[in-house]
C-alpha cells in the first residue's frame, strides 16, 4: 500500500473518530486509532500496528447491535461513582480486595467500550452510559490517571461510528473481510 490513508469522521471538536492506515498485508489492515471527545483525544497516536479491520467489526458491532446503556440515575451519577459501579465491579485490576459487586447485569457488555479501540485503548477503561432520551456520556480513565468524562448529544457515538463503518468499508471488504 503506498502511503498512508488518513481519514477524520466527525469534529474532533465534539466527537471524532480519526484513522490512519499504515499497512494492508495479507488480509491484515494496520495502522492509528484514536476517538476524539470535546478535544480530547483516546487511544495511543503511537500505536500505528492497531488491528484496524478488528477496530472496524468492533464498531460496525456497536453500531448493528446496540446495547441497553440505561439504567435509573447512573446518567447523572458523580463519574467516580459511575466508574465505580461499572469499571470496578467487573475488572479484577481495579478491584483487587474484591470490595466491589456487579450492580448491573451484563456491565461489560453493556457499558464497557474500549474493546473497539483494540490496542490503541490499552490503558483506558471506556464507558458508555445514556439517560432515558438517549443523551450520551463517557466516563473513561488512562492508566491510573484521572476519571475523566464528557456528555454528548443522543446517537452522536452511534452516528460517527457508522460513518467510520461505511467509508472504511472497502478497504477493510479488499482485505479479505467477509461481510
Amino acid at each position: 500500500m503506498g502511503g498512508a490513508l488518513i481519514m477524520l469522521v466527525g469534529d474532533k471538536s465534539e466527537c471524532a473518530v480519526d484513522i490512519k492506515i499504515e499497512n494492508n498485508f495479507d488480509g491484515w489492515v494496520f495502522g492509528t486509532y484514536l476517538l476524539w471527545v470535546r478535544g480530547i483525544p483516546i487511544g495511543d497516536d503511537y500505536d500505528n500496528s492497531v488491528d484496524l479491520k478488528g477496530c472496524w467489526n468492533w464498531m460496525r458491532d456497536f453500531v448493528t447491535y446496540p446495547e441497553n446503556r440505561y439504567e435509573p440515575d447512573l446518567y447523572d451519577m458523580d463519574k467516580r461513582q459511575v466508574y465505580l459501579r461499572l469499571a470496578t465491579s467487573v475488572l479484577p485490576n481495579e478491584n483487587p480486595s474484591g470490595f466491589a459487586k456487579e450492580v448491573y447485569e451484563d456491565t461489560t457488555s453493556r457499558f464497557h467500550i474500549d474493546h473497539i479501540g483494540m490496542s490503541s485503548f490499552n490503558r483506558y477503561i471506556l464507558l458508555l452510559v445514556k439517560d432515558e432520551k438517549g443523551m450520551e456520556r463517557l466516563v473513561w480513565r488512562e492508566s491510573y490517571g484521572d476519571i475523566q468524562d464528557v456528555y454528548l448529544s443522543a446517537g452522536q457515538l452511534e452516528s460517527v461510528f457508522a460513518e467510520a463503518v461505511r467509508l472504511l468499508e472497502d478497504t477493510m471488504v479488499s482485505a479479505g473481510d467477509k461481510v
